[in-house]
């Protein structure tokens, strides 16, 4: 699931690594070289909503300069009241957490570069 994270981080261009790698094994299969398929993540069935809040949300996050920023609950508030996402207590407390988890693992992989 972190690695999964990554992939689909967007970056200034608007793609993420797995638009690049999908893109690429297209142009292989077109090329008619067989390629593994990109493991997808294993969203727990009935969170997929949550998933996809949790990376629109991510999107738009701030920096430091230096950092991304965490999302906060005012964030999380001003997403929920534009897009009508009906987001209630426990969905709010899970993002925050996926956010941690995703802070966590960008901060590790700098560790360990």
């Amino acid at each position: 699931m972190r690695q999964t994270l990554v992939l689909d981080l967007k970056d200034d261009t608007g793609f993420s690594q797995r638009d690049r790698i999908l893109a690429a094994q297209e142009q292989a299969e077109r090329n008619g070289r067989s390629v593994k398929p990109l493991p997808e993540p294993e969203i727990p069935e009935g969170y997929e909503r949550l998933w996809n809040h949790f990376w629109e949300l991510s999107r738009a996050r701030g920096n430091s300069g230096f950092d991304l920023m965490p999302l906060s609950y005012g964030d999380i508030a001003d997403y929920d009241r534009l897009m009508a996402a009906g987001l209630g207590p426990f969905d709010v407390t899970a993002i925050r957490r996926m956010d941690e988890a995703f802070l966590g693992y960008l901060k590790e992989q700098r560790g360990n570069n």
